[in-house]
């Protein structure tokens, strides 16, 4: 009776301590997935807006191109005024454009890190029920060996 209670008593405490260890990487894994897409509302947003400010800039360059033709011929000093401005907006542009690249790149190597730790996250819980259920599988023989010794020793005992 002592060690089929003692063994209940481990079973239900190896139960209720693999219960909390999936909770614990549930919850790991709900907020990795909540991260990412926070991540992903956020990289769309901005890419949104760059994009809307890159094409507002290309519009703004084309819009002095052709105020720099009208004006040539007799305003040579407004003319000079627009290719300053188109050359900065180039500029700011191709800047926006590199910025733009960087942030991919590291948005890219940041989602990657991102599958791999989540990888992690499921390896690491993987191998704790394993070792879980190979120490319960151990409690249980180990209890069932000496369940086993108990009726050995008692049959002997009753025999002779």
């Amino acid at each position: 009776n002592s060690i089929a209670q003692r063994t209940d008593s481990r079973k239900k405490l190896s139960e209720q301590f693999v219960n909390a260890s999936i909770k614990i990487g549930s919850k790991k894994l709900d907020d990795v997935a909540k991260q990412v897409s926070q991540k992903n509302k956020l990289f769309e947003k901005y890419h949104s807006e760059m994009m809307t400010i890159i094409h507002s800039f290309e519009g703004e360059i084309e819009k002095g191109r052709e105020a720099e033709e009208k004006f040539a011929a007799t305003l040579r000093q407004h003319q000079k005024f627009f290719v300053t401005q188109r050359i900065n907006q180039g500029k700011i542009l191709g800047e926006m454009k590199t910025l733009l690249k960087q942030f991919n790149s590291a948005w890219d190597q940041m989602t990657s890190a991102h599958s791999t730790q989540q990888g992690d996250v499921t390896a690491d819980l993987k191998k704790e029920l394993a070792m879980l259920q190979k120490k319960y599988l151990m409690e249980s023989q180990n209890a069932q060996l000496a369940k086993m010794k108990q009726n050995m020793h008692h049959l002997l005992s009753s025999t002779f």
